[in-house]
């Protein structure tokens, strides 16, 4: 069952500032990219050159030989679909890699993966191998919540298979794995395009989860995130009950905000101090937006420091709306210069 761990994808995610953190992974052993796919090549094994690709891809992407790797690649689905007996894991582990190519080394890299998850999703099914289907099924949420960030659509669909990959992993006791999947889950849930509150609950309650299961993990920079998105899921129920949803945005952004201090993410410090100066800056009262500018002053700070122009432009246009709003308010005496 080691091969089906390795078939998990990683999840793909819209571009942050900053990207969400991963819990530290032992580093890689440095390899020469233009070696291993010549390597590869001369070997003509489609299990060889699949788990090579899988194994190596980052490193070979980092290194630009991404062109010889989808190559290879290619080789190995016109291969596979020649072979009178093709395993349910090679599809998987064909679409695990095609998931993690851009567009720009692949046309359409998820619905590519999809087609192969789907022919081993089949295959896990006829041969009742459960660990199989649940790993394809969380493969198939993760290439769906790829393609919504296109176009929300496609969070529909990922619902349901998430949900079937996490009833296997319920009944085990692999904490990060569940924990991984409620995550996605909450972000399908809050993507869904309906109207009313109620999506946003059902998200909410699955990254509550998922906060609760990287705590008993012990893994600092999901709970972080997962803290992150919640206060996001609070400030979107604020729109059907302000005041309540208010307030724990807040205190999932301090939350988030003290883990990524604890982690020395200055990014992510920066980031929840922009979403902590917004939050405050919400609530309207006096003193809640005198902390909304100290938060983002902060974040301004940060930012500059880092050299993030494309976040200052959105915290300087929040620092003038709080300003205005004190202005109103007739606290203006300690704003003037």
């Amino acid at each position: 069952m080691d091969l089906l761990r390795k078939l998990f994808a990683r999840k793909s995610a819209p571009e942050q500032d900053p990207k969400p953190p991963t819990a530290p992974q032992p580093q890689p052993a440095d390899i020469n990219a233009a070696g291993v796919l010549l390597e590869l090549a001369q070997r003509r094994d489609i299990d060889q050159v699949l788990r090579g690709l899988d194994a190596h891809l980052e490193r070979i992407q980092e290194q630009g030989r991404e062109a010889e790797a989808v190559r290879l690649l290619r080789w190995a689905e016109e291969e596979l679909h020649q072979e009178p007996s093709p395993q349910p894991a090679q599809y998987a582990l064909l679409g695990n890699i095609y998931q993690r190519l851009t567009a720009e080394q692949a046309t359409d890299p998820h619905l590519k993966a999809l087609g192969f998850y789907a022919t081993a999703l089949e295959g896990f099914q006829l041969a009742q191998e459960m660990e199989g289907m649940a790993v394809v099924q969380n493969n198939m949420g993760l290439a769906y919540l790829g393609l919504a960030q296109r176009d929300a659509q496609y969070f529909r669909a990922a619902v349901p298979l998430l949900e079937e990959s996490l009833q296997f992993y319920e009944r085990g006791d692999d904490w990060p794995r569940r924990a991984d999947i409620c995550l996605s889950l909450g972000d399908a849930y809050v993507g869904l395009e309906e109207p009313g509150s109620d999506h946003f609950e059902l998200g909410r309650e699955y990254l509550e989860r998922a906060r609760a299961l990287y705590e008993r993990c012990g893994d600092l920079p999901r709970q972080a995130q997962a803290q992150g998105q919640l206060g996001d899921v609070q400030m979107e129920l604020a729109l059907y009950d302000p005041g309540p949803s208010l307030e724990k945005a807040v205190r999932h952004y301090r939350n988030a905000l003290a883990l990524y201090v604890d982690l020395d993410d200055a990014l992510g410090t920066a980031r929840y101090q922009d979403c902590l100066s917004r939050a405050y800056g919400s609530l309207g009262e006096e003193e809640h937006l005198r902390k909304s500018l100290r938060a983002g002053q902060r974040a301004r700070e940060l930012y500059e420091e880092h050299g993030r122009e494309s976040s200052l432009a959105g915290v300087c246009h929040g620092l003038g709306q709080v300003h205005l709003e004190l202005v109103r308010l007739g606290a203006v005496e300690e704003l003037l210069p």
